[in-house]
This record gives C-alpha cells, sequence and structure tokens, in this order.
C-alpha cells in the first residue's frame, strides 16, 4: 500500500487507482465534521490499509481516506472530535448490522470482550460507518469484538 497522507483526496484517489484500488472512499478525519459533497482538496490524514500494509487484491479492495479540511490540522488519532466539548450524540441505527441500543445510558455492566474505550460506543457497524469511524482497529476508540464479525482484529471492514 502507498503513502497517500499529505496528498489531497484527489491526488491520493489517483496514485490508489494507478495502484489498482477498485475505489477510495472519503471519510472525515474528525468525529464531529461532515464532508462536504467535493472533498477534492481536502487533505489526507489517515488510510486503511494503512502505509506499507500488504495487499494481495487491490482491485478487490476500498482504501479508506480520513479527511480533514485544506486548512485544518490532521488529528493525532483516528476518531477524535475537532471540538470535544459538544457533546456526545448517538449515531443512527442500520438494521442489516443488528439492532441497535441505546447508546446514551449505561446499565453500569461491562459489554464484555474488548473496546478500544475512550467512552466511543456504536451499536452497530451501520453507526460506526455514519460516524466515518469504520474500520475501527482493536485498541481504537469504539471497537468492541461484537462489532468484529470474524475475530481479525479490525472491526466493522466489510
Amino acid at each position: 500500500m502507498p503513502t497517500v497522507t499529505g496528498m489531497t483526496f484527489d491526488a491520493a484517489s489517483q496514485v490508489l487507482a494507478r495502484t489498482g484500488f477498485r475505489a477510495s472512499e472519503p471519510r472525515s478525519a474528525y468525529t464531529d465534521v461532515d464532508l462536504p459533497e467535493d472533498v477534492a482538496a481536502w487533505k489526507v490524514c489517515f488510510q486503511d490499509p494503512r502505509p506499507a500494509e500488504q495487499v494481495q487484491t487491490p482491485q478487490y479492495q476500498t482504501a479508506y481516506l480520513s479527511l480533514t479540511a485544506p486548512a485544518t490540522a490532521c488529528p493525532p488519532n483516528p476518531n477524535t472530535a475537532l471540538r470535544p466539548d459538544t457533546g456526545g450524540t448517538t449515531a443512527g441505527n442500520d438494521e442489516a448490522d443488528g439492532p441497535a441500543h441505546d447508546a446514551g445510558t449505561t446499565g453500569g455492566g461491562t459489554t464484555g470482550g474488548t473496546t478500544g474505550g475512550g467512552g466511543v460506543y456504536y451499536a452497530n457497524c451501520a453507526a460506526a460507518r455514519a460516524a466515518h469511524a469504520a474500520p475501527i482497529r482493536s485498541g481504537d476508540p469504539g471497537y468492541r469484538a461484537a462489532l468484529d464479525r470474524d475475530g481479525d482484529g479490525v472491526a466493522c471492514d466489510r
């Protein structure tokens, strides 16, 4: 996988197309910033697959590129809010990914399995995708084993 971080989305997409990737999907690098329709000039902060990661069949894969506006600095880590004091929001539900539960309250118990911590919870993969957080790797905020269907340490990767 070539390194495309620091490039514009347009330039990165061209590099990845030449490498054989089926598609490049833009996502916001910040959980509280929505992407505009035209992201060609937005800067790539994070990429998945990661730089130098071995990709056997790029023609069947989508490269996920996390972006910021041209004048906005990249966050230090994925799944970060630009304005963390805005309060929590609950992402939507997608029945295809299973039933959603209220993310606003907890019953005081634990969810079981490994989580990334950080107080981020996605009811299902559709909610993680809507927040531009998918795929979620083990150790990242919002990761939990229930979202990782194949147990490879990467949730919502399909």
